[in-house]
This record gives C-alpha cells, sequence and structure tokens, in this order.
C-alpha cells in the first residue's frame, strides 16, 4: 500500500507543478486548479511560510487562497521538486524544494519544503494532511524523521 500511495501522491504534485508551471496555459491552468483542489481533503491544512502572516490556509477553499496569494509575490513558473517521498502506511511524508521567482525583483530561489499527508484507503478520495513550507520541523517530527536529516535531504 506505502507504494501506492506515493504514486498517488506524486500523482497530486505534478498537478500541481503543471497548475504552477510557466508553459501552462490559462484555461489548462482553471483545469488543472480544479483537479488539485478536487485531490484535496475538505478540511485539509496548510501552513505554509507566509501562514505567520496570513494565518494558517484550511480547507479547499484555503488552498484556493493560498493559490492567490503566491501569485500576488511570486512569477508564474515555479516547481516542486522532491528529493525524497517516503510511504509510511497510510501516510507520506515527501522533503524537497519549492522553485519559485519573485514577483518585481527577478530573484530566482528556491525553500525546502515538506508535505505530510494521509492518503485515504480509497483510490478517489481525498488527500488529507498538512503541508509545510520552510525547515518543515513539524512534518518531520510527525513521523520520527530528524530536521537535520531534513535540511539534507532537502538542499539538493
Amino acid at each position: 500500500m506505502s507504494q501506492e500511495n506515493v504514486e498517488r501522491f506524486v500523482e497530486v504534485m505534478e498537478t500541481f507543478n503543471r497548475l504552477i508551471s510557466a508553459d501552462t496555459e490559462p484555461l489548462d491552468r482553471a483545469a488543472a486548479l480544479q483537479d488539485w483542489i478536487g485531490f484535496l481533503d475538505p478540511e485539509i491544512r496548510f501552513e505554509p511560510q507566509q501562514a505567520l502572516l496570513q494565518g494558517t490556509y484550511v480547507g479547499q477553499d484555503g488552498a484556493t487562497q493560498w493559490i492567490a496569494d503566491l501569485a500576488v509575490h511570486y512569477e508564474i513558473g515555479g516547481h516542486v521538486r522532491f528529493s525524497d517521498v517516503r510511504g509510511l502506511g497510510d501516510r507520506v511524508l515527501a522533503i524537497g524544494t519549492l522553485h519559485f521567482t519573485g514577483r518585481g525583483s527577478g530573484i530566482e530561489t528556491g525553500a525546502p519544503c515538506s508535505d505530510l499527508g494521509d492518503v485515504p484507503k480509497r483510490a478517489h478520495d481525498p488527500l488529507q494532511g498538512l503541508r509545510e513550507q520552510g525547515p518543515g520541523p513539524r512534518s518531520c517530527r510527525a513521523v520520527g524523521v530528524g530536521v537535520a536529516r531534513f535540511a539534507r535531504a532537502s538542499s539538493s
């Protein structure tokens, strides 16, 4: 089951990357947003770095707002690359880097990120879980992975 969960998680993140890709046409971007939102549990919680200012994003509406907030600060054309994706029973832990370009500055950068999600039993049920950007200590501690290990894995 863990490998199936990893494959499902990868499918979700490929949809996310299609959503934020510079190569995606506007109509395809709208479809990608709906596809990505459709993967998410209505109660999903996002705690990215900007949550310190904006608050935690909750549910599918919160996920949509997070995307809108990203568009205010970053150019379209980013992507997420995970260097480590682990199936942990009904959960998946992914550690990697979110790549983006600042709006206005044009500075390209990458920020460590982690995703920890509960993968449902049925293939078409939505993903549940927590998403972090930054050093990801909550996601890592939740499954017993040390933050130092996370820092090494996400630096690639």
